[in-house]
């Protein structure tokens, strides 16, 4: 998950995901953007624009979280702009933390 949007207690958070793990074409749907030559997410990647998750800070959700230190500046704005403009009528899903830790794995 890589935080996009941070609002008070609350982080607006996208998924990350490898492309060698699932299929290469799905880096090609027009609502995911592929990330190039970042670490630390395993190469090459794609960012999954289509859903929004919001969930509250908690102690030690950094270990669920990509940081973008590692992604390129340009990057980082270029999938924020997409969030605004393309998919900004995207209904976000809100995770409880327990929910949030069931269903994501530690980085």
């Amino acid at each position: 998950m890589l935080i996009v949007t941070i609002e008070d207690d609350k982080l607006w958070l996208i998924n990350i995901s490898s492309i060698k793990k699932n299929n290469p074409r799905d880096a090609l749907h027009p609502s995911n953007h592929r990330i190039m030559a970042e670490n630390p997410p395993p190469k090459p990647s794609y960012a999954k624009l289509d859903v929004i998750y919001v969930v509250e800070r908690f102690d030690g959700i950094e270990e669920f979280l990509w940081m973008d230190e590692g992604l390129e500046e340009l990057s980082l704005k270029l999938i924020q702009h997409k969030l605004q403009t393309e998919f900004y009528k995207n209904v976000p899903v809100i995770f409880s933390t327990d929910e949030f830790k069931k269903y994501n794995p530690k980085t």
